[in-house]
């Protein structure tokens, strides 16, 4: 629980007046502010991960932060609008691990000149960089790599080494009216539910692995609040303490989502905003707040404007039925720091582990209580029919319910369970598993002392609430779902999928509406001319954009045509149409990651405003 106490004390810290300290930033003046001393503010960066079965850890190294107030410039070394970080860099993290600190701690912040900058990005180091300390220390082969449950490791290949990572929202550091400087917070939510996808890479060993670069980013403040809670660990496989009812069988591979209404220009959905993977037993050195059943997502603070602060919470599993908890309040922790449960045990803001069932409503229990199928009971799973196109997507089995419909837009679909698709083959490596049965459905409720006897008085979710819910498409049904690129519109398919199913048909995706495309020409040398494949790769802060086999020459060389590639003028602030170039080989007759090889761009090419539709590699 301590790293869980350390986030929630940053919520509390950023509305507390600091002085400077925790060390300094380094970077240029803004444009006209040359030779003066601007005020500075002490900046935080914290992380939250996200687990997903068959992963057991998943690192990357971030060597420096960088903060701009223009919202569309470009990062280029030396650009001094931009102010970078790099004290206590690098740093090693486990997008998998539960949170942490990327710049500063608990303690403070580093120092950096106020102002509102409108972006954040994390330069992270590539698999094949000469291994950064922060990496040595945790003893692992690659800067960025992948550890599956199985053991097997593998490098965790990043397309885009100079456009880096670049977070979803930007952060405000500013002065008090005093003169002395307050803490600009915010916590990043890097979780692989939304960010890992799985590739053939053609290794005997195991599959290899990308990220989408994909974040849901809050602010810090006295409105950010945490939601928790523990299922019954008796009924999860794995637990020690497990005792499954005779017929029945546990819940496996359990995960927690936390959704709000999404606000990407997209189709009106549920959007899972983060997601984390249950432990059954203990696990060592992370305390109550992690293992045992207990899960817990945030902080988090309502966007700006933004009158509703409530979230809808699922938790999935093998095993199990799916239980869907609405309205859930964030409960700031500055004003409800702590509360107490029957036991005595303290609590920190809202939390979902206190239950009451039973005829009279008052059988009392600390914890959420599944409800777990039959040993017969067998979750089917479900894979594409076809490739994926765009080939870089995130495929989703929707799951739209009555109960989370809104006037004038009708059901929202949850961003039920997904999978992120090969960038090169447009293919899902994984199935996605069909949940079985309806959900159990249940408001979030507030109970106190004088409608459940001597209990004491204090918000949970009241089991008897939870009811079974057919969805709009059907008997324990699903809508396919999908969303590309930062240049794509988001889709729904037309048809829906059964938990006895078993595919279902791709979800084409189109350009948003007036996104130009351009042409480019793509040249190389120095390549090795003994390979069993060739891959040019295209990528901007979002990830992968595009793909396509090249053909090596005897000579080393190679050249390539990439047609349809969007400039990035209407892709909402995220994707600027600024692309990086590789061109990665896999040496013939070796089957394992050692063979594996990248070869980079040495330059962006920028098709928003420049004439230039060619570039070199190196």
């Amino acid at each position: 629980m301590r790293r869980l106490l350390a986030l929630v004390a940053l919520t509390v810290a950023a509305v507390a007046t600091t002085g400077c300290g925790g060390g300094s930033g380094s970077g240029g003046n803004p444009p006209g502010k040359q030779g003066q001393v601007k005020s500075t503010g002490q900046f935080v960066l914290a992380y939250s991960g996200g687990g997903l079965p068959g992963i057991k850890h998943a690192y990357v190294t971030v060597t420096k932060v960088i903060l701009n107030e223009d919202i569309d410039r470009a990062w280029t070394p030396g650009d001094t609008t931009w102010q970078t970080v790099t004290f206590g860099l690098p740093v090693t993290i486990d997008l998998a691990a539960p949170n942490g600190y990327i710049v500063g701690s608990a303690t403070g912040g580093v120092s950096v000149p106020i102002g509102t900058y409108q972006q954040v990005r994390l330069i992270l180091a590539g698999h094949d960089e000469e291994l950064k300390s922060s990496a040595s220390a945790k003893s692992l082969t690659y800067n960025a790599q992948i550890e599956y449950d199985g053991g097997a490791v593998v490098p965790l290949e990043l397309p885009n080494l100079q456009a880096g990572f670049r977070l979803d929202r930007g952060v405000s550091i500013s002065s008090s009216s005093g003169g002395s400087t307050i803490i600009g917070g915010m916590i990043s939510h890097l979780g692989l539910d939304r960010n890992l996808a799985r590739f053939d890479a053609g290794w005997s060993t195991a599959d290899g692995a990308t990220l989408r670069m994909r974040s849901f980013s809050t602010r810090t403040g006295s409105d950010a609040g945490i939601i928790w809670g523990q299922l019954d660990p008796a009924y999860l496989c794995g637990s020690s303490v497990a005792s499954v009812p005779s017929g029945s069988r546990c819940a496996s591979n359990v995960m927690v989502s936390l959704y709000k209404r999404s606000g990407d220009g997209l189709f009106p959905r549920m959007a899972a905003i983060m997601t984390t993977r249950v432990a059954p037993s203990a696990e060592v050195g992370q305390g109550l707040a992690q293992g045992n059943g207990v899960f817990f997502l945030g902080p988090v603070a309502p966007d700006e404007g933004d009158s509703v602060n409530t979230y809808d919470l699922v938790i999935r599993g093998e095993g199990m039925r799916t239980m869907v908890i609405q309205d859930v309040p964030i409960k700031p922790v500055s004003t409800d720091l702590v509360s107490f449960s029957q036991d005595g045990v303290g609590l920190i803001g809202t939390y979902l582990g206190r239950t009451w069932d039973g005829s009279d409503g008052k059988t009392y229990r600390s914890f959420i209580r599944p409800q777990l199928l039959g040993v017969a009971d067998l979750e089917n799973q479900a894979n594409l029919s076809a490739s994926q196109d765009p080939a870089n997507s995130r495929v989703i089995l929707g799951l739209r319910l009555l109960s989370r419909a809104e006037s004038g837009v009708g059901t929202l679909p949850y961003e039920f369970v997904s999978g992120n698709t090969d960038p090169f083959t447009g293919a899902l490596r994984n199935s996605l598993v069909l949940h079985k049965g309806n959900p159990l459905v249940a408001a979030y409720s507030a109970l106190t002392s004088e409608n459940h006897g001597n209990t004491p008085g204090f918000e949970a979710v009241f089991n008897a609430t939870f009811v079974d819910e057919t969805p709009v498409d059907g008997v324990a049904s699903y809508k396919p779902m999908a969303l590309g690129r930062f240049y794509d519109d988001g889709a729904v398919s037309g048809a829906s999928i059964a938990d006895s199913g078993s595919t279902f048909a791709p979800i084409p995706l189109a350009l948003k509406a007036a996104v130009p495309t351009r042409t480019v020409t793509v040249t190389a040398s120095g390549l090795p001319t003994s390979v069993s494949r060739a891959d040019l790769i295209v990528s901007d802060v979002g990830g992968i954009v595009k793909t396509q086999a090249v053909t090596i020459q005897p000579d080393g060389t190679a050249t390539a045509t990439v047609t349809d590639l969007p400039t990035g003028t209407n892709s909402y602030g995220y994707a600027t149409g600024v692309y990086a170039f590789a061109i990665r080989t896999q040496d013939a007759g070796n089957t394992l990651p050692s063979g594996m090889r990248w070869f980079r761009s040495t330059s962006q090419l920028d098709l928003r405003n420049g004439t230039s539709t060619t570039i070199s590699i190196p």
